[in-house]
């Protein structure tokens, strides 16, 4: 019996939607790390009054 290599309409399609599965997915991960670094490392300290070590040395008694 013969039999050529023909190509399959949909031989490809599962390796094709895998690569680009997992590219997308891959590149939204790495969008939400970076945000969230960045969020930190640009965040202005919370500084409170109440919570200065130096404001309980200024008062006297």
């Amino acid at each position: 019996m013969l039999t050529a290599n023909v190509k399959k309409k949909g031989a490809c399609n599962m390796n094709t939607t895998a690569l680009l599965f997992m590219i997308i997915t891959e590149l939204v991960i790495t969008g939400l790390t970076f945000y969230f670094f960045f969020k930190v490392l640009f965040m202005k300290p919370k500084v409170n009054v109440n919570e200065d070590s130096y404001f309980d040395n200024n008062e006297t008694n």
